[in-house]
């Protein structure tokens, strides 16, 4: 994990990158596979470019995986896959615990006097919040026999 202090211009990630990989004693010829963004993709200063130059005599950018944006995969994924018998009803369940306080309170109780390792559902309220369906479903799980209970 590599720090960037000012600025996120291709050279200054590449740079963040070579440095953690020197300081870690990794070899060049492991790397198999990078993801981008398009701020890091330029031609002549992205990161990408940077990488290229740094691989050009190695065999290893032959075999180097390039993957762009895989947040905005999983996003799409998701809008494709909704999901929506299973997902409908988690969505009933926690909107039916977090809609009013008393229920609320209810279960948060029930989960501290259980010592569960967590202390309430999560929440989705729109489509714009994808990235927690996955956090949700997964809690939603693990407090299952709980959540049957209540």
């Amino acid at each position: 994990m590599e720090s960037l202090k000012n600025r996120t211009r291709g050279c200054d990630i590449f740079s963040a990158v070579e440095h953690a990989f020197d300081s870690n004693n990794i070899n060049w010829e492991n790397l198999i596979g990078v993801t981008t963004n398009r701020a890091m993709m330029g031609h002549k200063q992205g990161f990408k470019h940077f990488l290229k130059n740094k691989l050009k005599d190695s065999n290893n950018i032959n075999k180097l995986h390039h993957y762009h944006c895989i947040i905005h995969q999983e996003n799409l994924i998701a809008q494709v896959l909704k999901m929506n018998n299973v997902m409908n009803d988690v969505i009933k369940t926690v909107n039916f615990i977090k809609k009013h306080a008393l229920n609320h309170r209810q279960f948060k109780t029930l989960l501290k006097e259980s010592e569960s390792p967590f202390g309430d559902v999560i929440y989705i309220f729109s489509e714009v919040r994808w990235l927690l369906r996955g956090q949700t479903l997964k809690r939603f799980f693990s407090l299952k026999k709980k959540l049957q209970s209540f």
